[in-house]
């Protein structure tokens, strides 16, 4: 068959291609992998991802742009605080003390308000883990439920029957992730277990089914793509190549803040020491050192604050990490040649993309916006 132009190492990504979620998508995927369309597309997936998704992005918004909100808050309060004794006009001065004390305790409220900030995370987190677990058990089907889809692939006349069980295994996605999310997140959280992984028991009947067969090598190309190169183009975006505001960008803009902030302390008391060399006895700093030293520790406090909300060193250490195995899975998958040694990278690569989902839910969940 005619392979899709790989674009695993671009930096074009769009989002949830792989369920076919989009506009668009389902077409794309008919004329790339026609003979197995009709498994890789599933209406009541797609509809129940974009309510989920919907929430969790929502939720997401709301807390980041909250917890940005105190941080905000409480930088301008120790901005005011610090600059309205250099103000010559006593007016002015007590307009802006009086902004700063107004600020610092908008931020106090709105810090005091953490159980507004963390059930909102937890809404985003617990969307995101519905959203990624039906996602992986979209996919686990192809692993877990390989005889079923030889079998609907080869005979479509068995088409109404597969649908029957697809509907019923996402029923009982429902009933154990959807229906006790909170548990199901707890637990993945945790330390799950082999078993916890899988959202499908594994089919005990045999299927001699190889890549030979041309729907058969087009299922697992198609998995390829939707899956493997899917996740390394989502890891290449996170890390820098598309997003206008990668981690590695943010990572690099909160770092070097902090660094310029070092310097700029580093100058302000090598002139306190040079002035005092000069007059020991008699020398009294003037006040718009302290204040400048003062700013730029808030302005660190600040960076800080925002370093502890979003993670990027961590998020990029992850997504690096994350690159490099999915790497190392589409190599060995594009070199087995049996239909054994690719569901048992395919299976690999689910275990894989559910660990990455662990390392995200609990560094985000550790995660928080405070001064």
């Amino acid at each position: 068959m005619t392979e899709p132009e790989t674009q695993a190492d671009h930096s074009v990504h769009v989002f949830n291609d792989d369920l076919l979620a989009n506009a668009g998508d389902a077409q794309k995927a008919r004329k790339l992998f026609p003979k197995v369309i009709h498994v890789l597309e599933d209406p009541q997936v797609i509809d129940l991802f974009r309510q989920i998704d919907k929430r969790a992005n929502q939720a997401k918004r709301k807390w980041r742009g909250w917890g940005i909100l105190v941080i905000m808050s409480g930088t301008l309060a120790l901005i005011g605080a610090s600059v309205a004794p250099l103000l010559d006009n006593e007016s002015v001065a007590r307009a802006v003390a009086a902004a700063a004390a107004l600020s610092g305790l908008l931020s106090i409220v709105m810090g005091a308000g953490s159980l507004f900030l963390t059930d909102t995370k937890e809404q985003w987190l617990h969307g995101r883990f519905e959203g990624e677990r039906l996602r992986q058990f979209h996919f686990q089907a192809f692993v877990r439920r390989f005889p079923d889809i030889i079998a609907v692939l080869t005979n479509k006349d068995t088409m109404t029957d597969f649908v029957k069980k697809r509907d019923h295994w996402l029923e009982q996605f429902k009933l154990s992730v959807c229906s006790g999310r909170a548990a199901a997140f707890e637990n993945t959280v945790g330390d799950a277990t082999e078993s916890e992984i899988w959202l499908l028991d594994a089919s005990s009947e045999s299927c001699a089914a190889e890549p030979s067969d041309p729907v058969v090598d087009q299922f697992f190309n198609s998995y390829r793509w939707l899956r493997i190169e899917h996740q390394l183009r989502y890891a290449n975006y996170k890390i820098g190549e598309g997003e206008k505001l990668s981690v590695r960008t943010l990572s690099t803009i909160l770092r070097n803040a902090t660094l310029i902030g070092l310097a700029g302390l580093v100058v302000l008391h090598l002139v306190l020491l040079k002035d005092f060399i000069s007059h020991p006895f008699s020398y009294v700093p003037p006040l718009w050192i302290h204040s400048a030293i003062i700013l730029i520790a808030v302005a660190a406090l600040a960076v800080s604050a925002l370093n502890e909300g979003l993670r990027p060193d961590r998020e990029l250490d992850r997504y690096q990490t994350y690159r490099l195995q999915v790497r190392s899975v589409r190599d060995r998958f594009q070199r087995a040649t049996t239909s054994a040694e690719k569901l048992s990278i395919m299976a690999e690569m689910e275990r894989t993309a559910f660990y990455e989902m662990r390392s995200f839910l609990r560094t985000h969940l550790e995660a928080k916006f405070s001064m």
